[in-house]
């Protein structure tokens, strides 16, 4: 899911962020569950759980549908930079296109489209 919301320059980053809050739940839910057990008992354990889905459940409640999205990379020849920000430029105009990056460096393009409008982008080129 974080692939998918977050921009393609970025993707890495958001990743890597999203595993390391993943790890520090992790470590904070066990110290947390392990200090309430110790010093209040199991009951708080499982009360402060249901505390904490509840809240989650509140949160959820509001959260919108993400639209369905593809990532594809392509890999092109050589190209300037010049060349590169023109590509893009016009991949980003292409209907179904949510997102294009051009990595002229790297001879590479990496696309993100929507789903719905890559569907029907399909049904009238076939």
């Amino acid at each position: 899911m974080i692939s998918k919301i977050a921009p393609l320059a970025a993707k890495g980053t958001a990743m890597g962020v999203y595993s390391s809050v993943q790890f520090l739940g992790a470590f904070f839910g066990a110290t947390v569950g392990g200090a309430l057990m110790q010093f209040v008992g199991g009951n708080a354990v499982f009360i402060f759980a249901i505390l904490l889905l509840l809240l989650w459940l509140i949160v959820v409640s509001g959260m919108q549908p993400l639209a369905v999205v593809r990532t594809k990379m392509y890999h092109l020849g050589e190209m300037s930079n010049g060349e590169g920000a023109k590509l893009q430029q016009q991949l980003a105009q292409v209907p179904g296109v949510k997102e294009a990056m051009v990595v002229a460096a790297e001879g590479m393009a990496c696309i993100k489209w929507t789903c719905r409008d890559l569907m029907r982008l399909r049904s009238n080129v076939w």
